[in-house]
Parts: structure tokens; sequence; C-alpha cells
């Protein structure tokens, strides 16, 4: 992949933000936006309007087997174009709230639609709505790059669909809540619940999201896609602080430079969840509408610029055994 990131963070001198960001490659796609952080002067809300524009050649055309399916073409599959202003606000130092309403529109081949009648419902090519949407988070972790006390929680709400000639119209609600809590002797326990719940039996493809997105996810099921209307998971670990410093680099690296922290956990994990799927044929799924249990040891590093490196042994309930490394970098 290659493309453009054009980012002016000061564009008239009010810490305004222009950003153009360009890709050519698997997923072409072009966003510009434009963000005012604070539109007040006690300096509490902002504005972001933009729009944003891809196709795909190769895409996902259903969830089969607990497995994503792609569609490999030298011809455009999908177009998707959307125009989105979000407002937010923050009370005091832990609570945020954001208000986001967007037009959405997308277009996929006849190829797909003969693959799978029900990516739009029906064997519909397009796809219009506007949406709306609502976020709340009150954050009171002491680090949200490795929290280990304090606790977060979390609530959105999101119509799919306003107007009646919208040819989508779907609710949903996500909640989730965190909390971490030091013990004795450097160790530190946490629990995570989150869940989903739509109103919507019948939901095209793309909206019909479950486990195994970003980091919604019974660990030692990394490996699964596992759709449905309603989900629930429980996280659960136990980490020992094994060992935490801060190495000294040579004098001749900038100050910003000068020191590299690591710290490592040892991690107890355990994980329990459900995906609630009312249409299982549509997907062959042999995971939905089943207790999800997943356990294992990892190990993590915590370093540099909110850095963190993983590496878990799980086993899923199902009996595989598997190896996981993960890097991420969380904000």
């Amino acid at each position: 992949m290659y493309g453009l990131y054009v980012s002016h963070r000061n564009l008239t001198g009010n810490a305004d933000r222009l950003k153009l960001r360009a890709e050519l490659g698997f997923v072409p796609l072009v966003e510009l936006s434009y963000s005012i952080p604070y539109l007040d002067k006690k300096q509490k809300t902002g504005l972001m309007v933009g729009a944003i524009y891809a196709n795909n050649r190769t895409m996902a055309y259903r969830n089969w087997n607990d497995k994503l399916d792609f569609y490999e073409s030298n011809i455009q599959q999908r177009k998707r174009y959307a125009a989105f202003s979000e407002i937010t606000r923050r009370e005091g130092f832990y609570g945020f709230q954001k208000l986001e309403l967007s037009y959405n529109y997308s277009q996929i081949s006849d190829s797909i639609v003969a693959i799978n009648l029900n990516f739009f419902l029906d064997g519909k090519t397009k796809q219009r709505f506007f949406l709306a949407s609502y976020s709340y988070r009150y954050d009171r972790r002491d680090n949200v790059q490795y929290a280990l006390r304090g606790y977060q929680l979390f609530f959105q709400a999101t119509q799919y669909g306003i107007l009646k000639k919208d040819n989508l119209h779907q609710g949903n609600f996500v909640s989730s809540f965190s909390h971490f809590i030091p013990l004795k002797n450097k160790f530190y326990y946490n629990y995570s619940l989150r869940g989903k719940v739509s109103f919507s039996k019948e939901q095209p493809f793309p909206q019909t999201v479950g486990l195994g997105y970003r980091n919604d996810f019974v660990r030692g099921y990394e490996l699964y896609v596992i759709d449905g209307q309603n989900y629930a998971i429980l996280k659960n670990n136990l980490r020992r602080e094994l060992f935490k410093k801060a190495f000294k680099l040579p004098d001749f690296m900038p100050q910003q430079f000068g020191k590299i922290p690591a710290a490592f956990y040892l991690n107890f994990f355990a994980d329990i969840g459900y995906v609630r799927n009312y249409q299982p044929q549509w997907s062959n799924t042999t995971l939905g509408n089943k207790t999800l249990l997943g356990y294992g040891l990892g190990l993590d590093c915590v370093t540099w610029y909110n850095s963190v490196l993983r590496l878990n042994f799980s086993r899923n309930g199902i009996g595989e055994n598997k190896f996981f490394f993960n890097l991420a970098r969380e904000f």
C-alpha cells in the first residue's frame, strides 16, 4: 500500500486541523476532514466535518464457518462514500461525549449479489442511509496505555436509518465497563464486561457485527469471526509485575529519546463470551449461539510511546491450543 497523508494542526491559528489521507493499493481510499477542538470559550465543545470515499476490488462478501470469505477481482466490486459531522464535549477531566451524524452510500457489483443475496438483504445492490450516534465515556484509569488501577465506563447508541426512505433501519446499543484493581505483592486484577444489543433479527452482512472485530474477542478465538445480532463478553486478567526499569540511552540521542522504559507482566487470563445469531444458516456458524470459553497465560511488555507487546498461549473451548503475538499502540 502507498499513498499520501497531509495534516495541518493549526490551520487558522486556533488549533484547528485539516487532514487529507489518500491511499492506493488493497483498498483505495480518500479522506478529507476538518476539526476545531474548541468552539466555546470554556474549551469544552469541538466539531469535526469530513468525507470519505473508498472502493474495493477484493472484499469480504460473507462469513462462512466463522471465517470471512473473500472475493478477489481485478475490477471494482464495491464503492462507498460518506459525509459526516461530529460534535464532541468534554465534561471535566474524565467525561467525554460525542454526537455523530452521517450519510452513507454503498454499492456492490452483481457478482457479489450472485454469491450472497443477503449482503444488503433481498439481493439489493445499493445501501443508502443516514446515521445518528451518541456515545459517552467516563475514564478514571491511571494510564490509558496499560491501566493498573481505576475504571472506565462506555455507552453508545446508534440508529441506522433516520428517514423513511432510507433502506436500512436498525438500532444498536453497546456498553462496556472495565475495572482495574491493584492487589498486594505487585499483583493486579482487572475485568471488563462488554455487550451489544441490536433491534433487527435480519441484518445486512456489513451491519451484522459480533465477536472477532477490533478488540472484541474471546482470547483463544482470535482466528475466528463470530457474527451475530447480540453478544456479551467478560474478560479477566490477573497480572504480576516481573520487572520495571527505564534504560538510559547514550548522550548523543535527543532528549525525548534519552530513556527507554520497559515493564514486564505475567498475565493469567480467562474469558467467556456468547453471540446470539438469529440467522445461523446464513453463515453456517458453529460457534454462534454457544458459550465461548478461553483461558491461558501471557507475557506483556509495556515500553516506549504507548507500545504494548503481548505473547499469549491460550486454549479455547473447542480444544485448540495457540500461541499469539501482538504488538499494539494504545491511545
